[in-house]
């Protein structure tokens, strides 16, 4: 945490981080006939004192999708960076299921964990950062013991899909830029993966112009 700190002190720019303190920052929108889809950053609450970020993903102001961040010395997953990115929950809204169903439709299936990779993928550009770690659902604090699958799909199958390797017993250490399979080898659905890419790249520019 005094990574996290001291990361936020001296490089992250003063009206931002302002902004997302006071009441959260908008990181990137996009319409769709369905609404607006906007992702916010801001501090976790209601341990906010803590200094962790969190990112809402939201459908027309509806909540659907939640995920939590901290910026962390490389150290912590055997990297050569001077900080990291360690992503530490992603939850859903289970409430807002149909919602978030019909949101990632109009999105070209791209799913919250999609949109909040793009994301930090944005952020950690904006610094120079180049590698992303995340908490391995053996090792998660919140995990369910009666769920173990369900968390191991959202946690470790997610990682290992955005090419993530296990570091340590604790954490997936993942490479960035993402390096993802030639659009020619793509050999179903070509079109979608396009849109899919598309999409993905816009999340990440507008959320690293947001951090300027």
């Amino acid at each position: 945490m005094i990574h996290h700190y001291d990361f936020l002190a001296t490089r992250f720019p003063p009206v931002a981080l302002g902004t997302i303190f006071a009441q959260g920052m908008c990181v990137c929108t996009r319409e769709t006939v369905v609404g607006q889809h906007r992702v916010d950053l801001i501090f976790s609450h209601p341990t906010d004192n803590e200094g962790e970020l969190t990112l809402n993903y939201t459908l027309d102001g509806v909540l659907l999708s939640i995920c939590s961040f901290t910026f962390a010395p490389g150290s912590l997953v055997a990297a050569q960076d001077e900080t990291i990115i360690a992503v530490t929950l992603i939850e859903g809204v289970r409430a807002n299921l149909d919602s978030l169903k019909g949101a990632m439709r109009t999105l070209c299936g791209v799913s919250p964990a999609m949109i909040f990779g793009a994301v930090l993928a944005g952020i950690a550009g904006r610094f120079g950062i180049s590698t992303l770690a995340g908490v391995a659902a053996s090792a998660h604090p919140a995990r369910d013991a009666t769920n173990e699958a369900a968390f191991a799909q959202v946690y470790d199958l997610y990682f290992e899909n955005i090419g993530g390797v296990q570091a340590t017993s604790i954490f997936y250490r993942i490479g960035l830029p993402r390096l993802e399979k030639p659009l020619a080898e793509v050999k179903r659905n070509r079109a979608r993966t396009r849109a899919q890419r598309e999409i993905r790249a816009g999340i990440a520019v507008s959320a690293g112009a947001a951090c300027t």
